[in-house]
Formats: C-alpha cells, sequence, structure tokens
C-alpha cells in the first residue's frame, strides 16, 4: 500500500499542470498512504474478548478484523469517489478534443 501510494502521488504531483485528472490521483495517492498508516498502527496480536447479553454468546475483536474494517473503509471511500469522477460530465472542449485526437488517429483530417 506504501508503494501504491507513493507512485499514485507522485504520478499526480508530477502531472498537476497538464492533466486535469491529477488531482484524482494525488487524492487516492493520500488516502492509500492513509490506509498504509493505519494497517501499520493496528497490531495483529490485538485480542480483546466482549460478552453481548442479548446473544448470550462471548465474542473475540481481534487485530485482523480491524485490520480488514480498515481496508474496507479504504476501497468504499476509492470506489465511490472513483464512480464519481467516472460518471462526472465531462467540459465540451475536452470532449472536442478528444474527438479531434480520435479522427486524427483513424487516419481522416481533422
Amino acid at each position: 500500500a506504501v508503494l501504491a501510494g507513493v507512485v499514485e502521488l507522485v504520478s499526480g504531483i508530477r502531472r498537476r499542470g497538464t492533466d486535469p485528472a491529477a488531482r484524482d490521483a494525488i487524492l487516492i495517492g493520500a488516502v492509500t498512504l492513509a490506509l498504509a498508516l493505519g494497517l501499520l498502527l493496528v497490531n495483529p496480536a490485538y485480542s480483546l474478548e466482549y460478552f453481548i447479553k442479548e446473544a448470550g454468546k462471548t465474542f473475540v475483536l481481534t487485530g485482523i478484523t480491524i485490520g480488514v474494517g480498515i481496508f474496507g473503509g479504504y476501497a468504499a471511500i476509492v470506489a465511490v469517489f472513483l464512480a464519481i469522477a467516472g460518471l462526472s460530465p465531462r467540459r465540451a472542449d475536452t470532449v472536442a478534443a478528444d474527438g479531434a485526437e480520435t479522427s486524427q488517429t483513424a487516419g481522416e483530417p481533422a
């Protein structure tokens, strides 16, 4: 997670002035680094036994369960963010520029 976060963050920072999607890369890189930090702070040997009276049972909360919960929260945040970014309407000048690039690569004059 650390390597993926650093790569995403650095690539976003390097493309900041030229690519409108660079801010998405910066944010996802930062959130991925936060995931790595969160997972590093969780002790895998952690164990907490607790009793729920209504269920009449004793349960155990472990560090692994906490780590999975942190990863699930990360996945939900990234999925919602990328879904919003993917389904957002594009500006007309961006669509026109993409259309010109597509027609030039297809061998048609612009």
